[in-house]
């Protein structure tokens, strides 16, 4: 394996992560994304504490099939998604987290900017897919809004 060739490296990480978990209850759609996350971030308690609703892999791949954006919570994480992948079914990536109106409206509110990114992107992105990395905020404040039907995530 070539250290220049990316995909050998990763399908070589994958091969690892296989190997180091072993047996699981996961189907095959639930275990490409925890393999996935474990590859990530090297943190094998995904394999424990990961749980799906029983729809959540097939509803992700149609939506992401039909078209559907990708909103992220940090830049780092829009940068981990395959945009190429995305954009052959007409989906993009966003992330508002460092758009100036994002910053000033956190500043103002005295709220985690993570926050008022998630109101941004309630506002703009119906039907979008959400990711979300490391940041509570982010989580919490998009709970809110779909319990108040502000957002509609795919």
């Amino acid at each position: 394996m070539k250290l220049q060739d990316p995909q050998a490296v990763e399908e070589a990480g994958l091969k690892i992560v296989d190997r180091e978990v072993g047996a699981h209850a996961f189907n095959p759609g639930q275990w490409s994304v925890v393999r996935q996350a474990i590859y990530a971030t090297a943190d094998y308690d995904y394999a424990r504490n990961m749980i799906f609703h029983p729809a959540a892999v097939e509803a992700g791949i149609a939506a992401i099939r039909f078209g559907a954006d990708i909103v992220a919570d940090t830049q780092t994480m829009s940068m981990e998604i395959a945009k190429d992948r995305l954009g052959k079914h007409g989906g993009s990536v966003w992330c508002f987290i460092s758009d100036e109106d994002v910053i000033q409206k956190a500043k103002e509110e005295g709220l985690p900017r993570a926050a008022v990114s998630m109101r941004r992107a309630a506002e703009t992105s119906d039907g979008s897919i959400y990711v979300i990395g490391n940041v509570p905020a982010a989580l919490m404040e998009l709970i809110r809004l779909v319990k108040e039907g502000k957002a509609k995530p795919s």
